[in-house]
């Protein structure tokens, strides 16, 4: 993608990086689907310093790369990358590894103990340290064309679920629905976000991402959907909540009140600077007040290439999430904003948001339960 390869120099200069590298064997890499979207045959080296962006790729996976200085081999990648890493003759190297982000961690440990015995063929003295903090900027800042698919995403996705009362009915299982929904998004020139999407049925089944089963709606009881599509590469991520009846119990309608306040205040806190732990925070507090458990994941991830894109996560200063849910919000940043409830009644709302001078709604938050 031509804006991120440029948005990439950009943060290069800003981060003082002499020399980015990726490496990969067949397939992709997380990372470089950001800047190519393609699948490599053979072993392959990408590499980016201030002025330039190297190829270096077996001869037959060279018509696969656009938009940078391209270096073949035919025997081994050997043959090539050395040479080029000496002409660099960077201080510092910086490669796809971290100990808490997926998004970033994507350098094996056979391809690290490969490339540092090439580099023991060189003068090379220098360090090789984690692109991290570069990598989580490159990927969580996104840029208008990634705004504009994930916008299309979100509006696909919000399309969907108004198909759904055409759908639902009394006796329809779990799978059965799911297959509707799979449909539905093939249908609409996309593919599920992730594998499975979250149909629940009645509020005492606890939430998450779960497989589907061969239970059957009956009457007088809560759907709950987490779903999104992927549309040229980019994700939604929504959650719905809908009563198979007339009139929801006045607990689901206290617990969808409660946390539509909660997702309100929230969104309307956010501005860049803010830190992730902070906007889980405020969500966080109103659903306890409010005399509910606290619920027991982030209040909201970022979105993009993956569902779970990696970078700052709005969330509690838990072991699991501290080091990200301390990164602070820079405009760009595309997340979602799910709080949720558990215990006699489970039930959470999802919609998404792109950082601005404030939050700007990308998906029309529910308002109501909605009633089939």
């Amino acid at each position: 993608m031509k804006s991120k390869l440029e948005q990439t120099h950009a943060l290069l200069k800003t981060h003082a990086i002499q020399c980015w590298v990726i490496l990969l064997r067949e397939g992709s890499e997380n990372t470089l689907d950001l800047l190519l979207d393609r699948e490599f045959v053979g072993e392959s080296a990408f590499i980016f310093t201030e002025k330039r962006k190297i190829a270096v790729v077996a001869s037959y996976d060279a018509d696969r790369v656009q938009g940078m200085e391209i270096h073949t081999y035919t025997k081994g990648i050997e043959e090539v990358l050395p040479s080029i890493l000496e002409e660099i003759a960077p201080d510092a190297i910086y490669m796809n590894f971290s100990t808490h982000d997926h998004t970033v961690d994507s350098l094996s440990h056979g391809l690290f103990l490969k490339f540092t015995d090439i580099l023991a063929k060189t003068s090379y003295t220098g360090k090789i340290l984690s692109s991290e903090s570069f990598v989580q900027e490159l990927r969580s800042v996104k840029t208008e064309e990634e705004q504009k698919r994930i916008r299309e995403a979100v509006r696909i996705t919000e399309e969907i679920f108004h198909t759904l009362p055409d759908m639902i009915h009394t006796g329809i299982t779990e799978q059965e629905l799911l297959g509707e929904m799979k449909a539905a998004t093939l249908r609409a020139g996309c593919t599920p976000a992730w594998e499975d999407i979250g149909i629940t049925f009645g509020l005492e089944t606890p939430l998450g991402h779960r497989i589907a089963s061969r239970r059957k709606l009956k009457r007088n009881e809560s759907i709950h959907i987490d779903f999104g599509v992927n549309y040229q590469g980019y994700c939604s991520d929504l959650q719905r909540v809908f009563y198979r009846g007339s009139t929801p119990p006045p607990a689901m309608i206290t617990a969808f009140e409660t946390i539509r306040k909660a997702q309100d205040a929230a969104i309307a806190a956010i501005v860049p600077g803010k830190k992730g732990f902070e906007i889980d925070a405020i969500a966080r507090k109103i659903i306890t007040q409010n005399g509910y458990p606290s619920y027991n994941h982030g209040l909201g991830h970022q979105i993009g290439r993956l569902f779970h894109d990696g970078g700052c996560i709005l969330g509690p200063l838990w072991k699991r999430y501290e080091k990200n849910a301390k990164i602070t919000l820079r405009k760009g940043n595309v997340f979602t904003i799910e709080p949720s409830i558990s215990g006699a009644v489970n039930m959470g709302l999802e919609d998404d948001l792109v950082v601005k001078k404030q939050a700007e709604l990308l998906s029309h938050p529910q308002k109501d339960i909605i009633t089939l």
